[in-house]
């Protein structure tokens, strides 16, 4: 279907409401991001800025991938020092550099 939009010039598409495009925000999301990186624009017919409105669930949905990529780089660099920290793992760990410094 993406073929055949992109090939008729459509850069617009009008969906009845948010949740006919995608009953699942996070898919909604993902589905908007897509489209615009085509160069398409996506609109609700019940609430035009439906997609770009920044309410607190869509700007959980958006940035919480991010947040948790971070805090679990984090757990895992204490992680390594506390292991670092003993007898036989330190001497593992800090030959692959995560050693206590």
């Amino acid at each position: 279907m993406m073929e055949r939009l992109l090939s008729n010039g459509v850069r617009t598409i009008v969906v009845e409401t948010a949740n006919r495009f995608a009953r699942d925000l996070m898919v909604q999301e993902v589905g908007f991001a897509m489209l615009k990186a085509r160069g398409m624009e996506l609109i609700a017919a019940d609430s035009p800025d439906a997609f770009l409105d920044d309410t607190p669930t869509a700007t959980l949905v958006r940035y919480r991938p991010v947040r948790r990529a971070r805090l679990a780089g984090q757990f895992f660099a204490c992680f390594c020092c506390v292991l670092a920290q003993s007898s036989a793992w330190g001497q593992v760990l800090g030959f692959f550099g995560f050693g206590p410094s």
